[in-house]
Order: C-alpha cells, then structure tokens, then sequence
C-alpha cells in the first residue's frame, strides 16, 4: 500500500531498499532510479545486482503467489530482468516460471513475463505455456497479458506447441476474440508481419523482443529464438487458416465494422489465397448493403423524401426541428465513414491484386466486376465525398477493367468531368489522369 500511494520519491525509495542494506539505512532525498545509481557508481552494480537477484528469489520460494501480488515485487524483477547477467536472469526464470499466471496482469508483470518466455529453456517455455492455456481467453483479452501472448507468438520455436495452448484454445472464442481491440491484435500477429498500420509503438515493442542467451557450448553469445519470424508465422498461420476463413465468411457484416476487423479481413484475403473463394461473394453483399445504405441516406434523396412527406415515420414524431437535423447529421457522417472505408479497403485489395491473376486479369471469381456493377450509380458520390480514397479507388478500378465496364464508370463521373481533370486539389488527381488517357477528347473539348 506504501509504494502503490506513494509519490514517485516514496516508491523510489521503497524500492532502493532492496538494492542493498546501505540503501536502506542512508536515504536519499531525491528520486533515484536503479539505473542513475549504476551510472553513478558503476564499480558496485555486480554488488547490488547480485543482493538483488538474491533478496527476490528468496521471497519468491518463500510466499510464492502471495508476493507475487504485490506491484513492488514486479517493479524489482523488471529492474533485474532490465540491467542483470543472464546466467542471474536465467536462475530467476527457473524460480518463476511456474508462477507465470501470477504476475502478466500488470504493466510491469507482463514484461517480467515476455522476459522468462525469451530466456526461458523449452522445458519452462512448455511448461508455461501449458498454465496459461487454461486462462487463453480471459488473457487474450486483458489490457497488459495480451502482450505476453504476443512475445510467444514471436519467440518460441515450437509452433506446434504455440497452435496446442494458444491457438486451439481460442478457436471456440474466435468471434469474440477477433472483436475485441486486444484480442483481434492475437490474430493480427499470425496474419501479417508487425508494422505501425495495426500495432502501436509499444506493441511493436514485444513482438520484436529478442535477447542473446549463451550457445550450447557456451563459447558466444546466441539468439533465443533460432527460428525465422517470417517462417513461424508462416506455420501458425497454416494452423488458423481453416478457421479464420470460416470466421471470415460468417462475421464478415460484424467484422467490417471495426478498424481490425477490416484489417483481419484485409490481411487473410492477401496472406491466405484459399480464401478467396469463401469470403469474396461475402464481400459483394456487403458492398450492396453499403451503397444502398448510402443512396438512401444521401443529401438529395433525404431532401426529395421530404418534399414528399416521407420524413414523419413513427420514429421521428415528437422530434423537434433542431433534433431531425441533428439526427439527420449523424445518419449522414455514419454512412460516409462506412463508405470511406469500403473504399479504402478495395483500394487496398486492388493494391494486393486479390481476386486477380498474377498478370493483373480479372480471374474466374469475376470479384471486380460483380463490384464494379455494385458502385454503379453511385460513382459521383464516391469521388466527391470519400474524397481522395474514392478517386483513388475508382482509378485502380478503371486500370483494371474491359473497356465495357470503363464506360460505365467514367459516364456516370461526366457530371463532374471539369472537377475532376481541372481541379488543382490532390483527391482528383489520380482519377483525372485516368479519365484524360480514357476520353482524351473531352478534356481537349472542354478546354
């Protein structure tokens, strides 16, 4: 209770305690963190590193879980794991590892835990990976021992023991899971490489922990992991293929309406080929109910609803004139954020050329043209509204498609022909170089 009241100069005092008897007699008025006292007297850090480890193993073995409960106690193991030998690191690990589901709740604790995962030997790997798999989903989905999941995922070799007690464990769970802002990261980490378009700076930060622990015969200093990243999630991603193509398929209405639901969606359809088949049609629907949603709901039809009298449905009587407009406003931002990022995601998927063959054809599926006829009618208002991710999506489209399809597209955008290859803002850019090599007379006409 003394150190979690405490002010920073209390808990760092608390803490100095530990370092040593010196430190628990002399106090120093000033905040000292167990790095500044290293720097400053550098010839006593073996010293105060080894009372450390010393003081921690025997409360440790002494109470077990119950000191483990303490926040304190996670602070001191961090500043060990962070700054001590690992032959004194590896002594701690062998101590702790049966202990594992005690401590990875914390902000401390789970970097204590994604420690003992890296330096830990494959026994005490196994066997914490065998105790937490009774706990997968409630960690998969708490704001700090996620993170624990996510060095695993990336460290440990053996991925048939990854799939066994923590993959399998969280296939009953994968709909909620992949909803949730934590545990969809889970899935995230076997789909696609770590980057900062779905991981934040700190996330990035356990999935690419790595330490050097000694070879075999002790004579240099190797990697924990022998295994190549890309290799090890190549493998766990063959495991949860089957699965995250049916969770696709069947969620993919719920998913799409999440930032990484989009991304799990995104990600499978690029990483994993066999799902085309499966989640591709899903996709169609899901593009009508989106433009329909967004032609009912546009400025022109809502006004011509008006002059008709079709505003006073059950729902909207008792509102006031400011409340139909406010609510007005809200339908109106809701379904162009759904439309943006539809687009953003095509343009996405364009990119990646899914859903075509290798020499950029349409392939047997026909995905883009069952699209292109989707957006039909409702191309203007993509390019004026969604703005740059619109005209860029409609520009891919276009590159791809038979002449046919095309015309389609750059017939419904003549209404805006002018603001599109004359206007000097960056979202039309991509769209006028488009339409002007596909109808150059009539950039030369209207000039």
């Amino acid at each position: 209770a003394a150190y979690t009241g405490g002010n920073a100069i209390v808990r760092a005092s608390l803490l100095e305690e530990f370092y040593g008897n010196e430190f628990a007699l002399f106090k120093s008025p000033e905040k000292r963190t167990l790095q500044s006292i290293i720097n400053e007297e550098p010839e006593r850090k073996h010293k105060i590193l080894h009372f450390l480890q010393e003081t921690l193993t025997d409360l440790v073995t002494a109470k077990g879980e119950g000191v483990l409960e303490n926040s304190i106690v996670h602070k001191l193991l961090l500043n060990y794991f962070s700054m001590g030998e690992v032959k004194g690191i590896k002594d701690l690990v062998a101590t702790l590892h049966p202990l594992i589901i005690s401590f990875i709740h914390t902000p401390d604790g789970c970097q204590v835990g994604s420690y003992c995962m890296l330096y830990g030997n494959q026994k005490e790997r196994k066997s914490m990976l065998k105790i937490i798999k009774e706990h997968i989903t409630r960690i998969a989905e708490d704001p700090y021992s996620y993170l624990f999941l996510l060095t695993s995922l990336n460290c440990v070799d053996d991925t048939v023991l990854l799939s066994k007690t923590i993959l399998h464990p969280l296939l009953p769970s994968l709909s909620e899971i992949s909803g949730h802002s934590f545990g969809a990261k889970i899935l995230l980490s076997v789909l696609c490489a770590p980057s900062t378009r779905y991981f934040t700076e700190h996330e990035l930060k356990y999935l690419t922990m790595d330490v050097k622990i000694p070879s075999p015969k002790g004579d240099e200093l190797v990697p924990a992991s022998a295994k190549d990243r890309e290799r090890r999630r190549s493998e766990l991603r063959d495991y949860m293929k089957d699965n995250i193509i049916k969770l696709c398929k069947n969620h993919i209405f719920s998913l799409q309406q999440t930032k990484l639901g989009h991304a799990i969606i995104e990600e499978t359809l690029i990483n994993v080929p066999s799902s085309h088949s499966d989640i591709l049609p899903g996709l169609v629907q899901l593009t009508t109910s989106v433009m329909l949603y967004s032609k009912s709901h546009d400025v022109a039809s809502v006004q011509e609803n008006e002059e008709k009298g079709d505003d006073n449905d059950d729902e909207e009587q008792g509102l006031d004139a400011d409340e139909k407009e406010l609510r007005k406003q809200q339908k109106k931002k809701e379904e162009e954020i759904a439309e943006k990022e539809l687009c953003k995601f095509f343009h996405v998927l364009l990119q990646a050329k899914v859903g075509l063959n290798e020499d950029g054809k349409e392939s047997s599926l026909e995905f883009w043209s069952k699209i292109a006829k989707e957006i039909k009618g409702n191309c203007k208002r993509i390019a004026t509204r969604c703005r740059l991710i619109g005209c860029q999506f409609l520009s891919e489209l276009v590159r791809f498609f038979p002449s046919s399809s095309q015309s389609a597209i750059v017939s419904e955008l003549k209404g805006i022909e002018e603001i599109i290859i004359y206007s000097p803002h960056a979202p039309f850019s991509s769209l006028a170089s488009v339409f002007s090599s596909l109808h150059p007379s009539s950039s030369s006409s209207s000039a």
